[in-house]
């Protein structure tokens, strides 16, 4: 091992590369100098092995940019350590199938609710803000309303382990704050924690000004405080072009993957339409289901907005070498059917792609209903619900500091760019700023602005026998005309 240190008090160590390794990407790229600045001001010493990393400063969390398990360098990052959480919850979930079952009694669909604290919304956001609000000893102010069946859950792994052939992760393994390194959160956490959950359960109708909401079991609910933590919605093809057939599948929550994986089971051939997260990620577990998937991409190569034409091409490499095959810069015209369900995509210039499984991955949509009085940004740039620093909402007849938003759907100054507005899409974020939101939610004294760096991360092929463990990690945004080269691709 290599071992170096940098002037800004960065310590790490690195393997020289061998024949093995120099097949994947050892160049990394910040989009711009301020972000890059921005983030060695906050690195501190940190050790690296080529087997991962180890913090050597107490409760900061480090992290690395590694590829085939080369660590190419790390870093870490201040994180204010959190005490261990708790619980309360209305639903049991089977461990084999991660289906759940209502236990609760039907009292909350025709009654009144008041809590101090309400979050809406089921997904990571929301467990890391019941974990750090349960670390305040407050767990009994909290009521969660979640759209789902199941309580809060680490959202990356549905198109991760949970789609390995052999011993694909299932709830309640992969609950909140596990992820996180925190407690696993289950029915007896927030049980002997006080929280409550209402699962299965969406707000209809907002009366933000009243501080009411409405379920649509009919129950209301009042609220001091009340935290939008409803994430994105899965954009979906048009139904005339087939989006909707069967056999067609989005990844968004613990049932779409559920039903992925067991059309998995059957399937012969499979299409994949993007060339994103969801789509790599899913198209990784098909290549090692052995259905050699085609990926049909708009873009000129994959992760367009992350990652350069040369690290895409690396990474494209071992896709290939797996039987995947790309279709770069090309349309989907439609989705064929026949007998009432998907069998094959066909692109532009006619060419049908045979599959009797379709995942679609083109990006996701920020719904705001039925919070739409409160301040959003145009749609797509970034889109989402408006919020300062601290993640506190605005609107017209809206209390100051009585709503906030969290995670995916929030809109915030990123102040490494000048405070300009941004939406992260990404579970570092769905954590972090659910955290820094509660202690502003709990104690305005405590609202503090969000200082956040950019971080993109995934890992694929890690299935059992797995040669090659495949990951990477970005700092920063992809912008301006800077590109920074850390080692090479020899």
């Amino acid at each position: 091992l290599a071992r170096h240190t940098h002037p800004k008090g960065l310590t790490y160590s690195a393997a020289p590369p061998t024949p093995l390794l120099r097949s994947l990407t050892t160049k990394v790229y910040i989009g711009t100098l301020r972000t890059m600045a921005a983030f060695m001001a906050g690195a501190v010493s940190a050790t690296a092995t080529t087997m991962g990393m180890r913090s050597m400063c107490g409760p900061h969390r480090s992290a690395s940019l590694s590829s085939s398990r080369k660590v190419l360098f790390a870093f870490a990052q201040r994180d204010a350590s959190l005490r261990t959480p708790r619980r309360r919850a209305m639903v049991t979930t089977s461990a084999s199938t991660g289906e759940s079952t209502d236990t609760t009694a039907e009292t909350t669909s025709t009654t009144s609710l008041a809590k101090k604290i309400v979050v809406v919304g089921g997904g990571n956001s929301a467990g890391y803000f019941a974990r750090a609000v349960v670390a305040a000893g407050r767990g009994a102010d909290l009521c969660i309303v979640a759209g789902e069946n199941v309580l809060p859950y680490e959202r990356p792994a549905l198109s991760k382990a949970f789609l390995h052939k052999e011993s694909p992760a299932r709830l309640p393994g992969f609950h909140t704050s596990v992820g996180g390194g925190g407690e696993r959160q289950t029915q007896e956490w927030y049980d002997a924690n006080g929280v409550e959950v209402m699962l299965s359960t969406r707000v209809t109708a907002a009366d933000l000004a009243n501080k009411t909401l409405t379920t649509d079991t009919g129950a209301h609910i009042t609220y001091d405080k009340l935290v939008v933590a409803t994430g994105c919605s899965a954009l979906k093809l048009p139904a005339a072009m087939g989006g909707a057939l069967p056999g067609v599948h989005y990844v968004r929550d613990n049932a779409d993957a559920l039903a992925l994986y067991d059309a998995m089971g059957s399937a012969k051939k499979a299409v994949v339409i993007g060339g994103g997260y969801i789509g790599l990620e899913c198209a990784a577990s098909l290549a090692t289901w052995g259905l050699n998937p085609n990926v049909v991409l708009m873009e000129p190569h994959t992760m367009a907005r992350l990652w350069t034409p040369e690290i895409a091409a690396k990474y494209e490499a071992v896709y290939e070498s797996k039987g995947t095959v790309f279709h770069r810069a090309t349309k989907v015209v439609k989705i064929v059917e026949k007998d009432g369900k998907a069998c094959g995509v066909e692109i532009e210039g006619g060419v049908v792609l045979e599959a009797d499984i379709v995942v679609v991955g083109v990006g996701a949509g920020v719904p705001t209903a039925p919070f739409d009085i409160l301040d959003t940004t145009p749609e797509k740039f970034p889109g989402g619900i408006k919020v300062d620093a601290t993640f506190a909402a605005s609107g017209s007849g809206v209390e100051p500091q009585s709503v906030y938003a969290i995670g995916d759907i929030a809109a915030f100054p990123l102040s490494s760019d000048g405070d300009k507005l941004v939406r992260m899409e990404h579970v570092a974020h769905a954590r972090a700023s659910a955290t820094h939101a509660a202690a502003a939610v709990m104690d305005s004294a405590n609202a503090a602005a969000y200082q956040y760096l950019p971080f993109f991360y995934s890992r694929v092929f890690e299935h059992g026998g797995s040669e090659r463990k495949v990951s990477w990690v970005f700092y920063g945004l992809q912008g301006g005309n800077e590109v920074v080269v850390v080692g090479d691709f020899a």
